[in-house]
C-alpha cells in the first residue's frame, strides 16, 4: 500500500494532513493512525503496514495500533466521524497522529494534574499560611472601611457585616463615595489591598512550584504588575457590579455575567508572575491557555463555585441567626477559606504548568 508523503484524510469531520517527521530506524515517513480497531493509514518508504511503539509519546506508553487497508479513494466518512479530535504524538522519530476522543485525553491530563497537585500539597504543608495572612489583611481593610461609616463599633455587628462585606459596601456606597474621610479610607484600603495581595500571592505562587517559602516578590516591577492586574479584576468583578442598585435587573444581570467573564481571567495572575507579563498580556495569555486547557479549567472553576457556595451556605446559617457569635467562628472561616484557596490555586497552577509549554 503506497501512500503520498503527506496523506490527507477526508471525511465527515473535515480533513487532517499528516505532518512529515524525520525518518528513523524502522520508520521512514509520516504515520497517521488511530488506536483500536478503527483505522487509518501508515505511509512509509516500503509501502507496507507498520506499527510502532510510541516510546516518545507524552506519557511514554505503548500504543497497540491496528490498521485497516484502504483500497482506494478517500476514507469512509464514519472513520473520521468517530475520531473527530486528535492529539499529536511523536513515535520513533516519525510524525504520528493518534486519534482519540478529546474528552478522554483531557481527563487523562486532569488525572495527571491532580496527581501533581497532591504531591505538591503533601510536600508543602504550609502553603495555606499565605492565603490565611491575606484573609486577615482583607478583614483589617474592611474594618477600616466599616469604622469610617459606622458610629458605633460592635464586634458582633462587624463580624456579620464582614461575612457579606460587598453587600455592606453596596448599601453604604453613597456615604463611601462622598468626599471626606470615608472616601479617603476606602481608596486607601483598596490600594493597600491590591498591593498587599500582590506582595503575598507572588511569593505564594513560587512557593507552590518551588522548594522553599519565599516571603516577597522577585522585583518591584513584578509587584506593580500584579497589583495592577488585581486592581483591574477587582474593579471589573466587584466594584462595578456592586455599584449597581441591589436587587435591580442590572445588578442581577451583572452577577450572571461575572461568572463566565471571570473564567477568562483564571490564569491571569499566574501569567504575571511566571511569564513576567503586564495585566493586558496576562489576560491574553490566560485566554490562550484557556483555549488549550478548557476542560480542566472549567472543571476546577466549577469546583471553586461549589466549594465557595457550600462555605457561604454553611457559615451563613450562623451569621444570619440571632445567636451571639464567638470569635472562633470568623477565625475558623478564615482557615477554611485559606485551605480552599490553597487547594484551588495548586490545581490551577499545576494546570498552568501542564499547558504553558
Amino acid at each position: 500500500m503506497r501512500m503520498p508523503a503527506l496523506p490527507v484524510i477526508l471525511g465527515a469531520a473535515g480533513r487532517v494532513t499528516a505532518v512529515d517527521g524525520e525518518p528513523a530506524e524502522g520508520c521512514a515517513g509520516p504515520v497517521v493512525t488511530a488506536p483500536g480497531p478503527v483505522v487509518l493509514v501508515v505511509a512509509h518508504a516500503t509501502g507496507t503496514q507498520h506499527a510502532t511503539n510510541s516510546t516518545k509519546a507524552s506519557r511514554a506508553r505503548v500504543a497497540t495500533l491496528q490498521f485497516l487497508r484502504a483500497g482506494r479513494g478517500p476514507f469512509p466518512s464514519w472513520t473520521m466521524a468517530i475520531s473527530i479530535y486528535h492529539e499529536w504524538r511523536t513515535a520513533r522519530g516519525c510524525g504520528c497522529y493518534t486519534s482519540r476522543p478529546v474528552v478522554l485525553l483531557e481527563v487523562d491530563k486532569i488525572v495527571e494534574i491532580l496527581k501533581n497537585a497532591w504531591r505538591r500539597l503533601t510536600r508543602k504543608q504550609f502553603l495555606a499560611f499565605y492565603p490565611f495572612v491575606l484573609g486577615i489583611i482583607n478583614v483589617l481593610a474592611f474594618l477600616a472601611v466599616y469604622s469610617s461609616v459606622e458610629p458605633a463599633l460592635s464586634l458582633d455587628a462587624f463580624v456579620r457585616a464582614n461575612f457579606a462585606r460587598w453587600s455592606f459596601i453596596q448599601e453604604h456606597s453613597d456615604a463611601l463615595l462622598t468626599p471626606g474621610l470615608p472616601l479617603a479610607v476606602t481608596l486607601t484600603a483598596a490600594v493597600g489591598v491590591c498591593i498587599l495581595t500582590a506582595a503575598i500571592r507572588a511569593p505564594y505562587f513560587r512557593a507552590v512550584t518551588g522548594t522553599g517559602y519565599p516571603l516577597a516578590p522577585r522585583s518591584f516591577m513584578e509587584l506593580l504588575r500584579l497589583a495592577a492586574f488585581y486592581a483591574v479584576t477587582y474593579i471589573l468583578f466587584f466594584v462595578l457590579p456592586y455599584s449597581l442598585p441591589a436587587g435591580s435587573a442590572a445588578f442581577n444581570a451583572a452577577g450572571i455575567a461575572v461568572i463566565p467573564a471571570s473564567l477568562l481571567f483564571i490564569f491571569g495572575d499566574y501569567a504575571v508572575v511566571f511569564d513576567d507579563l503586564g495585566p493586558w498580556g496576562a489576560v491574553k495569555r490566560s485566554l490562550a491557555l484557556l483555549r488549550r486547557a478548557w476542560l480542566p479549567a472549567i472543571a476546577f472553576y466549577l469546583l471553586a463555585l461549589v466549594l465557595w457556595s457550600l462555605l457561604a451556605e454553611l457559615y451563613g446559617r450562623y451569621y444570619d441567626g440571632g445567636a451571639q457569635l464567638f470569635v472562633l467562628l470568623p477565625l475558623s472561616q478564615l482557615l477554611v477559606e485559606a485551605i480552599i484557596t490553597t487547594l484551588l490555586d495548586v490545581f490551577l497552577i499545576m494546570t498552568y504548568e501542564r499547558y504553558r509549554a
